[in-house]
């Protein structure tokens, strides 16, 4: 007999398993909780959930602001930038967090000489934790 798990969808919009954790709606420690996808050139949101806005603080620097403050400030954090068209190698840093925001810096490096925070066109960031 060959195991085949049943796919559901559950109300947060994840497909998961039968077998996933994920049958709390909202409250389960591996669905996320916030999630942006945000253009750091224009400072435009391409589609988010549970976070309200994000405020460019500068170069190559966002407070990502949640719709609904964290229970503590120990969440997960994961980011993502877009490609650079100079082939620099960019990432990004997660830098302070409260439990209504985290601030995201994106930064580029070509050597020791030249590095700095670049405002990028693709951001993605997405937060896991209570």
């Amino acid at each position: 007999n060959i195991y085949r798990p049943r796919l559901e969808l559950i109300m947060s919009g994840l497909v998961g398993t039968s077998h996933s954790k994920s049958k709390g709606i909202g409250r389960s420690l591996d669905t996320a909780k916030a999630w942006v996808s945000y253009n750091g050139s224009t400072n435009a949101i391409n589609d988010s959930f549970g976070v309200s806005s994000v405020t460019d603080v500068g170069t190559g620097n966002y407070d990502v602001v949640f719709e609904t403050p964290f229970a503590t400030d120990d969440y997960a954090v994961s980011t993502d930038l877009g490609p650079d068209e100079n082939n620099y190698v960019v990432h990004c840093c997660i830098g302070n967090r409260d439990t209504t925001k985290v601030t995201i810096w994106s930064r580029y490096y070509v050597n020791q000489s030249n590095m700095g925070n670049t405002d990028k066109a693709f951001h993605d960031v997405i937060v896991f934790g209570d």
